[in-house]
């Protein structure tokens, strides 16, 4: 598949705070805008979910606790499939101090099954990604 094919896009980064939510949705409209499908797991996984339970109440409690496990495992089985099966090509948001934890297991399981893996982050971030170890050099084309 060229690159000016349309693809289905898993949007890989950052979704703890509303600027990082807002920031891969600004990412995903970019692809959008081209031509691209996405999938956002803030938007069309089970993460929202977990941000809705993790504000209740009573989200620290035992009862909550069995539901939140297996919240958390349904998360990470829907974007295994999607990354593997739903998706033709994968773009990292490795803007931070360092590259969010989710998002470098997310860059390997697509660099391992083959997809097309490019990363996005800002020149301040390039800085600090050019001397992270956790970004072996040559690994990802990236684009500030």
């Amino acid at each position: 598949m060229t690159p000016s094919v349309p693809r289905r896009v898993y949007c890989s980064g950052p979704l703890f705070s509303p600027e990082e939510r807002a920031s891969m949705a600004s990412i995903a409209r970019v692809l959008e805008g081209a031509g691209h499908a996405t999938f956002l797991p803030q938007r069309d996984g089970l993460e929202v979910l977990a941000m809705r339970l993790a504000t209740l109440p009573l989200a620290r409690s035992a009862a909550l606790g069995f539901a939140d496990r297996l919240v958390r495992r349904a998360i990470f089985s829907v974007d295994v499939f999607q990354l593997v099966e739903g998706c033709d090509a994968i773009v990292c948001n490795l803007n931070g101090r360092v590259p969010d934890e989710g998002a470098v297991v997310e860059a390997t399981l697509a660099y391992a099954t083959g997809n097309f893996c490019p990363a996005r982050q800002s020149a301040s971030a390039a800085q600090v990604i050019a001397h992270s170890p956790l970004i072996p050099a040559g690994s990802a084309n990236v684009a500030a």
